[in-house]
């Protein structure tokens, strides 16, 4: 396993409850990151983790989950965002 597992923020930890800061310098730190976010999804037996889940104030997701059909799907979001859709 490539990385390092780290420590899980809980419940009541302030990165948790604010909007991550976008990533702007894209770099080894930000591999690094990425990771030891693996390493400690991993270490968890998760299927996703936030940046924020282990202390980092970054907008960084990683997931390795199956899909309906048993499928793995393995990667990582860096500054990922969402679209609202109102149609009539």
């Amino acid at each position: 396993m490539a990385g390092t597992p780290r420590k899980v923020s809980v419940v009541g930890d302030p990165v948790l409850h604010k909007i991550s800061a976008p990533v702007t310098t894209f770099d080894d730190s930000l591999s690094t990151l990425i990771d030891d976010m693996f390493a400690t999804m991993q270490v968890a037996s998760g299927v996703g983790l936030a940046a924020p889940q282990v202390g980092v104030d970054l907008a960084v997701f990683v997931y390795d989950c199956p899909d309906a059909s048993g499928v793995q799907h393995v990667g990582h979001l860096v500054n990922p965002g969402a679209r609202l859709d109102v149609r009539p």
